[in-house]
């Protein structure tokens, strides 16, 4: 019911949790996942956002979502997150 697939991604019209650097993290607004071979393969997740995240040396603060630690590059107003 949360889900609704979109080719290679998936629409999340209410929430996600995913881990990253052995970290969970539940996302509670729309996210469209990346993914590779089914629901558990997720590449890479998109998320709007109402406020600029707070970029510090080793990790992002995502306000609603947490501090996601790992090496990060921007380009232009998208921040890639490298895990």
């Amino acid at each position: 019911m949360n889900i609704i697939p979109l080719g290679d991604r998936l629409l999340h019209k209410s929430f996600i949790k995913v881990r990253m650097n052995n970290q969970d993290f539940l996302i509670q607004q729309q996210v469209i996942s990346h993914v590779d071979d089914g629901i558990q393969k997720i590449n890479k997740i998109h998320l709007i956002l109402e406020n600029e995240p707070i970029e510090n040396i080793d990790s992002l603060t995502i306000n609603g979502v947490g501090e996601i630690k790992g090496r990060y590059k921007k380009q232009e107003n998208i921040l890639h997150v490298l895990i």
